[in-house]
């Protein structure tokens, strides 16, 4: 076990605590606030004050490992935050206090982690996108340059280490698990669709000149595969069974685009992919602001799978802190999978370890496990306009940097992308090599 001496108790530090025992040490870790319970445990131990107990603790037990404790992780509830940043053991920083005591960690540790975990940045953007989203850079990750460096999971490799220098800790032992997540917002490009639609769109292909779609359209409705239609190939890639598939269930407006959610070509397609993956739910843009939706789609979905669904990710990646995620505990989801860029790879959270939601207003922990993604098919297909090579090339390290040190690599790909259609055949093998990167 390992004890950490602390001045006054708070929830922000009890979560940064938890965190840290279970994801990355794997070790049992106990606050303790009063010094001379400290003093009296021989095992692993750490002071957390702020600067000037610190610098008295520090002067009369100089072997201490000591962190500088700043206001921020006693707040308990939203207020703008500014902090100056240091580097340290090659990484950049938040929360800098290199004044609290030569000997000391030059930062707040639990406040950098706090604030990188609870995505304080997002609770209030100063601007945002055309979905509502916070911009990548606007995030700490991005505006320090550090978005493919999980610098949590090393602080907490190095705190670790700095321990095993002076105490008897057992060897860390990195767990890796790779996860290939699907995204299903067009479970069909052309089939399922009502006479009525499929005649309007043909005559709109037609008076478009847009006839290759037109022939696709054509062909699929005398009897030819879908091109969306990719779950063949999927389940072929994916016998383990260790994936999930997330479906949307609405079609209304112009970015929620599902067949007829309680069409039976819909019930159907559901029922034969649970046979090998995990049903999560993909909540609608639209449901963003109508929990309504949110509780209609997300029945319409259980009733599809023949149970009850605990698993989500946010269509479009559209989180609006806290709301998201209190909508989704309300619901009885128990597990996120949105925590990532829309417009890069990286760790958006400056981990690759999950974790749970923290209500910053309600200064509370929510009881929703968020699982962080590094890297999404549409960011590097559509948005960056990467080569296959060029993909591999950067993606590759980030997967194996995970493996070696411990953590979640999430990648999601869309069937939609995973089609010989449109000429996207090509990214086939980069979601094969992705898979066995994941193994």
């Amino acid at each position: 076990m390992i004890l950490i001496l602390a001045h006054l108790y708070s929830n922000r530090l009890s979560f940064v605590v938890e965190q840290l025992a279970h994801a990355n040490w794997q070790t049992p870790v106990r606050l303790t606030f009063l010094e001379s319970d400290w003093l009296a445990y021989a095992g692993p131990k750490l002071a957390y004050l702020p600067p000037k107990q610190l610098s008295d603790l520090l002067n009369r037990y100089p072997g201490t490992l000591g962190i500088p404790a700043s206001p921020f992780i006693y707040n308990n509830s939203y207020t703008p935050e500014a902090f100056d940043t240091i580097r340290w053991n090659g990484i950049t920083v938040p929360f800098a206090m290199p004044f609290a005591h030569e000997k000391a960690i030059p930062f707040d540790v639990f406040s950098s982690v706090f604030y990188l975990l609870s995505r304080y940045e997002e609770y209030q953007p100063l601007r945002t996108d055309a979905f509502g989203r916070t911009p990548s850079s606007a995030c700490f990750m991005v505006k320090t340059q550090q978005e493919h460096t999980p610098i949590i999971d090393i602080i907490a490799d190095r705190l670790y280490l700095m321990l095993t220098h002076v105490f008897k800790l057992p060897l860390l032992k990195p767990q890796f698990r790779g996860l290939p997540t699907y995204d299903i917002d067009i479970a069909y490009a052309f089939k399922a669709r009502s006479a009525a639609l499929n005649l309007g769109h043909i005559a709109k292909s037609a008076l478009s000149l847009q006839f290759n779609q037109l022939k696709n359209r054509l062909s699929t409705q005398f009897g030819a595969q879908d091109p969306f239609d990719s779950y063949a190939y999927i389940n072929a890639l994916n016998k383990q069974k260790r994936s999930i598939m997330f479906f949307l269930c609405r079609r209304e407006g112009k970015h929620d685009r599902s067949i007829p959610p309680k069409s039976k070509a819909m019930r159907k397609l559901v029922q034969n992919q649970a046979e090998q993956f995990e049903i999560g739910f993909h909540p609608s843009l639209l449901s963003h602001n109508q929990f309504s939706f949110l509780e209609e789609e997300r029945s319409t979905l259980d009733a599809h799978n023949q149970s009850s669904i605990y698993s989500s990710r946010q269509h479009y990646i559209k989180i609006q802190y806290p709301e998201t995620f209190r909508n989704l505990v309300t619901l009885g989801i128990k597990r996120d999978y949105s925590i990532g860029f829309t417009d890069r790879l990286g760790f958006k959270a400056g981990t690759a370890h999950p974790f749970l939601f923290y209500d910053v207003e309600r200064d509370a922990v929510g009881q929703l496990l968020l699982h962080p993604f590094v890297a999404m098919d549409t960011v590097y297909i559509q948005h960056l306009k990467w080569s296959p090579e060029q993909t591999l090339e950067q993606l590759l390290p980030l997967i194996d940097h995970i493996r070696k040190r411990g953590g979640l690599a999430q990648v999601i790909f869309h069937n939609s992308l995973l089609t010989d259609y449109q000429g996207l055949g090509k990214w086939k093998s980069v979601h094969e090599t992705l898979l066995h990167a994941l193994q």
